[in-house]
């Protein structure tokens, strides 16, 4: 009898090596489901294995992967946009910074909620990189939805 993991089963391991932190596995996982006959990463797939990426600082293969989930016809979801925006935005590099703030700026104007915890790394990028109008920005974007700033944020503004 023919025993093929299911999908299933790979993105069970693919969600298994994000909370590990292990994209090196996660990798290993994406390519059996490559080279695995007759199945196709789902959306659950990719989502888990570029948050697994990103967590692990792996950003140029997240890019990548990304990309590929795009031309597969999938849509990130809020959960997915979060992370992507939060991962680059704490990377200290100035790429990865305008990274994050190009998809913040999309996803908040097509209305995607972005949670508080997403705006606040947001706003503490802006103020590593000395973004002095996108502070101002993300300090606006914060305000209208409520979300609360601490007082070394406020600091930030004045």
């Amino acid at each position: 009898a023919n025993h093929r993991p299911s999908l299933q089963f790979y993105n069970f391991c693919l969600k298994g090596y994000r909370s590990l932190k292990d994209p090196s596995s996660s990798s290993l996982v994406m390519e059996m489901i490559d080279f695995e006959d007759g199945i196709d990463p789902s959306y659950e797939s990719y989502r888990e294995y570029i948050c697994c990426l990103l967590e692990g600082r792996r950003f140029k293969p997240a890019i990548h992967v990304f990309g590929q989930m795009t031309k597969a016809a999938f849509e990130p979801d809020t959960k997915l946009i979060n992370v992507y925006i939060t991962c680059f935005a704490n990377s200290k590099t100035l790429q990865h910074h305008d990274i994050a703030w190009g998809m913040y700026i999309s996803e908040s104007a097509s209305k995607v909620y972005i949670e508080p915890g997403t705006h606040l790394t947001m706003f503490d990028s802006c103020v590593a990189h000395a973004r002095m109008n996108r502070i101002l920005e993300v300090g606006q974007r914060m305000e209208t939805r409520h979300v609360q700033m601490g007082h070394k944020r406020l600091e930030a503004l004045r």
